[in-house]
């Protein structure tokens, strides 16, 4: 998915369901993109509603709307963590966004850990951290982490924690990638963005820097804007969506969708290999 970005008519939120297992995952949960540039279709796909930026190594810069202000992370569990400048430049355009981009990703945070690599963080665990806090409770939101480092790739894993949880190790290498979530926040209308060295391989004798972060968006729209939510029920799922939606499935995540004509909630047990759902408003 190149293109995160969500209008009226597209599905604010699509997940998978392989039935054969019973697992599922949200489409939009944790998904990596590259990064060409800084324009839309260049990889970063903000929602319509800025709420914040941050940047730990590199001046105030502004990419599609998104105000990117220089912040303080916090190292967690005796981590060894601070900023490095990437050493490549990046083969972007040169519009007002591209360069942006170029020097938002020109720095980055490492968190090093001396050898010790996570699937997923804990508290106890040594990762460097940034809240984002005062948000909308029950408000959908997209955390977009970029990750860059040089030519000694190495995995990172990034976290992020609100009214869920949920990781994703990415093998973070000279082309810029980002990371994309959607989140609601915890119950103190917090999210909150960890990141650490990751599982998986890498070159013990190259670069130590590890658990790479440049910058951080969150974005949001607004909240008239469909919904889907999806919760387990013993072996079946329940799936819900806001009023005025139309639920939308097909067995191909490119289509073709076909209209459900179920009221939420609607419960589904699983019968064959996949199904992918979304909704859209009139």
């Amino acid at each position: 998915m190149k293109n995160l970005k969500n209008s009226k008519k597209k599905a604010l939120a699509v997940f998978a369901i392989w039935l054969g297992t019973l697992a599922w995952t949200q489409a939009l949960a944790q998904t990596v993109v590259d990064i060409t540039g800084g324009d839309p279709g260049d990889g970063f796909a903000p929602l319509s509603i800025a709420v914040g930026g941050v940047t730990f190594d590199s001046s105030t810069v502004t990419i599609q709307g998104v105000t990117f202000t220089s912040g303080t992370f916090a190292a967690e569990g005796g981590i060894i963590s601070g900023t490095f400048p990437v050493p490549q430049s990046f083969d972007f355009g040169s519009t007002p966004n591209d360069t942006s981009m170029a020097t938002l990703l020109s720095g980055s945070t490492f968190a090093y850990t001396q050898g010790t690599q996570y699937s997923s963080l804990i508290p106890g665990d040594q990762y460097n951290q940034y809240q984002f806090t005062g948000l909308t409770a029950g408000q959908t939101y997209q955390v977009d982490v970029f990750t860059v480092c040089d030519a000694d790739p190495r995995p990172t894993v990034t976290q992020v924690v609100g009214a869920t949880t949920n990781s994703y190790v990415v093998e973070t290498e000279v082309t810029p990638q980002d990371v994309v979530y959607a989140m609601t926040p915890d119950t103190n209308g917090d999210i909150t963005v960890e990141w650490s060295f990751g599982s998986g391989a890498y070159d013990p004798n190259g670069n130590g820097n590890s658990g790479c972060v440049s910058g951080i968006a969150l974005t949001t729209q607004s909240s008239s804007a469909p919904t889907l939510g999806v919760t387990r029920s013993g072996s079946s799922l329940v799936l819900t969506w806001s009023v005025g939606s139309t639920l939308l499935q097909a067995t191909n995540l490119l289509g073709p969708w076909t209209t459900n004509v179920n009221a939420s909630p609607y419960t589904i047990t699983p019968t064959g290999p996949q199904m992918f759902f979304r909704t859209q408003t009139p």
